[in-house]
Formats: structure tokens, C-alpha cells, sequence
């Protein structure tokens, strides 16, 4: 079957393929999927994609993230009595996309859906912690506003006794991100500094602009005696001030030409 191009024959292209068994057959906890299988689970997320009011690109977008979003599932999937967890499902899922559209899909539609995946699991929880931060970060990757937008679908097309509850975060989330400038583009950073030290948890707040001392340019000339090295300064760099291992060696040894070799090696 060959691969889908339009939203609606993403699904039934899906069930042809050997990875949705796997998932029909990969059971879900019981609290937080009560609707039963990780396949029941993606087909009514792809019920509540196909009802959106949005251009069909989008669509087609979210379409794939529908059926590929728990593929990892059966693989992550552990069961401890009463209760069943997939950790690490999205990151895992988000690599098998990557191998199964290889050849299927450009470059950066591959990319975007890649952390569209791979962040499915990431906006339920945000508002426990440093929630600007993340959208700031997740802005980086992908269009917050679809990733808020699959994930709305996603909590829609599941069985919970808290769904509206997690629905309503996803809503503050989505006014969160408009506030501060990165729901439909990446946030914008005080420096290059600070967008480090966000991905690394240094940064004591969002507006924060790490500083550093002015940093300087020096250039190492590199060559066998006689390559031109010299011409290279001159010409090209006369306004830098140069430091010559030529120049201190004679300098060194006062002019004394015999001393120069023993000077260089000290």
C-alpha cells in the first residue's frame, strides 16, 4: 500500500502495516486509557484529528503523529500488577517515524514531526514545573501552537477520569505561550548564552541575559619556514598585534644568532 498523501487514507494505510498489530495487541493502564488498547487509543485520536478545522497540510501533519505517536508503545510498554507504563515511548517513537518515513517524507516535514513526537508526553506536566521555560524551549523544535493542538486530540481520544482537568492545563498552556511570544514562533532568547543555559537548567528566569566579558579573535599562522607566513600577517592582518616565536627568539638572544635555536626550545 503505497504511502499516504492525504489526511484521510493516513489510517487505513496505518492498519496495513505490521507495527498497528503490534499495537492492538499492546494493553494500556487501565486508570489513564480505560478505552482499552494502544490501536483503539491512536483510532479515536485520528477521529478527533480528522474533525479539526484546519487546512489539510496541518492536518496531514497531525495525522501522522496520530498513528505514529505510540508506536513505541508495545516495545516501552511494562506491566507492574494492576498498573501498565510506557516510559521513554516518545523519544523511542519519534526515532522508529524517523526509520519507518524515511524515504517518504522532506527533510524538515520528517524533522518537525520527529519532535512532535517526541514531546507528545511533555505538555500534560509542564505546569508542575517551569512551564515557560519549556514552551520557550519546545518553540525551538516545533510549532507550539500544533504540538498543543496534537495533544489536545490525544487527551480527547482517551478514556480518564481527569480529562477535563488535563484539557484545561493544555487551554493555560496555549495563553501561557501567547504571553510570551512563542506559540506560533520560537522564542526569542535575551542572547545566545541564555538560550544555553536554558537547555541546561542554569537560567535563574526566562528574561534573564547571562553576560560575558567581550571576546577576542586570534588567528595561528601555521606553516613550513618560507611558506609566506610573514606576507600572510602583513597582508592580511598588519592591524592585529602579532606575537612572532621568530621575534622572541631574537629578541632573546640579543641579536645573537648561535643562541636563537637554544632560546626557542627554553
Amino acid at each position: 500500500m503505497k504511502f499516504p498523501q492525504h489526511s484521510r487514507d493516513v489510517l487505513p494505510w496505518a492498519k496495513a502495516q505490521p507495527w498497528y498489530a503490534e499495537m492492538a495487541a499492546t494493553p494500556q493502564d487501565a486508570v489513564w486509557h480505560a478505552e482499552g488498547d494502544v490501536a483503539t487509543h491512536v483510532d479515536m485520536v485520528m477521529g478527533e484529528v480528522l474533525n479539526l478545522n484546519t487546512l489539510e497540510d496541518r492536518k496531514y501533519k497531525l495525522a501522522l503523529a496520530a498513528v505514529f505517536h505510540d508506536i513505541a508503545k508495545p516495545r516501552c510498554t511494562v506491566i507492574e500488577g494492576d498498573r501498565v507504563r510506557s516510559p521513554g515511548h516518545g523519544r523511542k517513537g519519534a526515532s522508529m517515524f524517523v526509520t519507518e518515513t524515511f524515504s517518504e517524507l522532506q527533510p524538515q516535514m520528517r524533522r518537525e514531526l520527529y519532535h512532535l513526537i517526541r514531546l507528545h508526553g511533555k505538555p500534560p506536566h509542564a505546569l508542575a514545573g517551569d512551564y515557560a521555560r519549556e514552551l520557550a524551549l519546545w518553540s525551538q523544535d516545533v510549532d507550539t501552537s500544533m504540538l498543543l493542538d496534537f495533544v489536545t486530540c490525544d487527551l480527547r481520544g482517551r478514556t480518564c477520569a481527569d480529562k477535563a482537568d488535563l484539557l484545561l492545563q493544555i487551554d493555560l498552556l496555549r495563553t501561557a505561550a501567547q504571553e510570551i511570544q512563542c506559540l506560533t514562533q520560537p522564542y526569542v532568547f535575551a542572547n545566545a548564552e541564555a538560550k544555553i543555559w536554558a537547555n541546561t537548567d542554569r537560567l535563574p528566569h526566562l528574561e534573564y541575559a547571562p553576560h560575558f566579558p567581550d571576546t577576542h579573535t586570534v588567528y595561528i599562522l601555521q606553516g613550513l619556514p618560507g611558506s609566506g607566513k610573514d606576507y600572510y600577517y602583513r597582508k592580511h592582518l598588519s592591524n592585529f598585534p602579532v606575537i612572532s616565536l621568530d621575534d622572541l627568539r631574537t629578541s632573546a638572544a640579543a641579536g645573537d644568532r648561535s643562541e636563537e635555536r637554544r632560546v626557542g626550545k627554553e
